[in-house]
């Protein structure tokens, strides 16, 4: 199916496309071949349960004494910088295509506004997260938005088409659950904090497309690349250079504020400073929703290590110490009340046989 922003994805050759085949079945490999003869033969030494005694960072120790689970963490990081090879080359060949200013002559839906004032947290430029060269930042030359083509065409490869036609599951399954969950829930203005691509902030404006949507994230070429991207899907979604730790919009601006994959890309402090300015910027009765994916609420010792692996080798540093944290206890401290903070599951609207098909949201309602 050709993609309606196909003019801003990349075009394969023959070759690339073979690469990325290759990669996709070795990807596929890895996970179901390799990775289930490793842990059938290392359940035995694993705890019932994560303890004092036996945390993940003792378990993963162990681990990596065992040959075979460094051979497939091994695999597993290589195969995720092959991706991002082969991405590089394809993108690197057509750079010219990537500038704002080739692909901004027909741009009649919501608005951009970008910001030389905004420095870019640490949490973001000291890693390359996911193990994208350079990361969510990087531009080749000015008003390029290559990295936004290279994170969005990553998506259909990494997930292998699990998140939808357009890499949109999340904010359609959870802009779907509040529908149904607050029927009588209208909201009038959302923002997206952390938006990148902007592909989970078009749902918003579908599904209460009487509402004004904003977009806020501290990258520049990622908002120039959601913004174009916006467009060719006939959105009016308005997107701002901002830090969702600290944004220039007034007090109780907004009835909902959501999040897609932020939170464990930051920091300890910075989400918390998130949470605050979340009570901040919502109205009373406003809803915020932050969705994430399996979190350390899973009973499975064998998928608490693998996301631990996300932590320390594929460039996410917080993702362990964020799921554990107590996101009721993190509400609260905040003002938001406890009768008003939910942690469910949604499923997801893409299932396939590579995902297991459920979002996390942690949720909570402003009270005053």
């Amino acid at each position: 199916m050709k993609k309606v922003h196909h003019s801003i994805l990349p075009d394969f050759s023959h070759d690339e496309i073979s690469r990325g085949l290759f990669i996709k079945h070795f990807s596929i490999h890895i996970e179901k071949d390799i990775y289930s003869r490793i842990y059938s033969s290392k359940l035995n030494m694993l705890p019932n349960k994560i303890s004092k005694k036996n945390d993940l960072y003792k378990l993963r120790k162990q681990l990596l004494k065992k040959v075979g689970y460094k051979f497939w963490s091994s695999l597993k990081r290589i195969n995720q910088e092959l991706l991002f090879d082969n991405l590089g080359e394809t993108i690197f060949r057509q750079i010219n295509r990537f500038s704002f200013n080739i692909n901004n002559r027909y741009l009649r839906f919501g608005n951009i506004k970008l910001s030389e004032k905004i420095p870019l947290p640490r949490y973001i430029t000291s890693v390359d997260i996911h193990c994208m060269p350079g990361g969510y930042t990087n531009e080749i030359s000015k008003n390029d938005f290559s990295v936004g083509t290279m994170y969005d065409t990553s998506l259909y490869h990494y997930s292998k088409n699990s998140l939808g036609n357009y890499n949109d599951d999340m904010g359609n399954c959870t802009s779907s659950w509040i529908k149904t969950t607050f029927p009588s829930f209208k909201p009038k203005k959302i923002l997206d904090m952390g938006c990148g691509v902007g592909n989970n902030s078009i749902p918003y404006k579908i599904n209460f497309s009487k509402a004004k949507v904003y977009a806020i994230d501290v990258s520049a070429p990622l908002l120039r690349y959601a913004y174009i991207r916006s467009n060719l899907i006939k959105t009016n979604i308005n997107f701002f250079q901002q830090n969702a730790e600290k944004t220039n919009f007034e007090n109780e601006s907004f009835d909902l504020i959501v999040s897609h994959l932020l939170t464990h890309e930051t920091s300890l402090t910075a989400l918390n400073n998130i949470i605050s300015e979340c009570m901040r910027l919502l109205k009373n009765k406003g809803l915020m929703v932050h969705v994430e994916t399996d979190w350390g609420t899973e009973k499975s010792i064998v998928n608490r290590l693998n996301l631990d692996w996300e932590t320390h080798y594929n460039a996410e540093p917080f993702k362990t110490s964020h799921d554990q944290i107590d996101k009721y206890k993190l509400a609260q401290k905040y003002g938001f009340k406890k009768k008003n903070i939910l942690l469910t599951k949604v499923d997801s609207h893409s299932k396939n046989k590579y995902y297991n098909g459920r979002w996390n949201l942690f949720t909570a309602i402003k009270e005053t």
